[in-house]
């Protein structure tokens, strides 16, 4: 069992890291803003939440891959969960462009971790310290890939907490969901015919996601995010 409270040690650099982007909103901040210049790593990186369960090969996995390229491509990092099946491709997809990787492991339950594809790797041993210590701390912006019950709980309980304003170290309104197959749109659908229409959701809630069918249009949001104003308000 891995000390909850602890980070082990960070994954020698395998991969170099993307070219610093100085075209988006947030790098320009990060030049003009002490403050921001100093959480800028962090800011630029995004958490993507992601099945372990899918495989090389089948449309999933590529789909994953696709989005971390393009992630990169953008300058941006990306964390994971730091296991196999999409989150892997997701790594996968961002080093293959010269991306920056963050896996946020928990070899507990399972899931093998994947160090050759992620530059930077912690263990935790529940799923509250991944999500707060690792995500929370360590990323800025939050999409998904479709995924499981897992990638699921992530994904309302990061809803909830945009929601609520309880999310300290997210400077984003949106959680950006990359579909395919209508996963995510039928998901939203579900919420939006069933627990907002007996009243058991603020529908204000389903405004706390953006699902996009074009991973470039995902991107191209997260880039350029407006609401990424907390470092000139602090």
């Amino acid at each position: 069992m891995f000390n909850s409270n602890a980070t082990l040690h960070a994954v020698s650099p395998v991969y170099s890291s993307a070219q610093p982007d100085t075209s988006s909103l947030m790098a320009q901040r990060a030049r003009t803003n002490p403050w921001f210049q100093q959480h800028y790593d962090r800011f630029n990186n995004v958490a993507v939440y992601a099945s372990s369960r899918t495989q090389p090969g089948d449309g999933f996995y590529e789909h994953a891959q696709k989005v971390g390229q393009a992630l990169a491509d953008a300058g941006m990092g990306v964390g994971t969960g730091g296991g196999g099946g999409s989150m892997k491709a997701v790594a996968e997809g961002a080093v293959s462009r010269g991306g920056h990787t963050l896996g946020f492991a928990m070899p507990f339950i399972g899931e093998s971790p994947s160090p050759e594809v992620h530059r930077e790797m912690y263990m935790y041993d529940n799923f509250s310290d991944r999500l707060d210590n690792g995500f929370e701390r360590r990323t800025a912006m939050t999409a998904a890939v479709p995924g499981g019950i897992g990638t699921l709980m992530e994904l309302t309980k990061k809803m909830t907490e945009l929601h609520t304003d309880k999310s300290p170290y997210t400077c984003q309104k949106q959680i950006v969901l990359f579909d395919k197959n209508g996963i995510y749109r039928n998901f939203i659908r579900y919420m939006r015919e069933n627990l907002v229409a007996n009243g058991m959701m603020d529908p204000k809630v389903l405004d706390m996601v953006k699902v996009v069918d074009n991973v470039d249009e995902g991107v191209r949001y997260l880039k350029n995010n407006p609401h990424c104003t907390r470092g000139l308000l602090a």
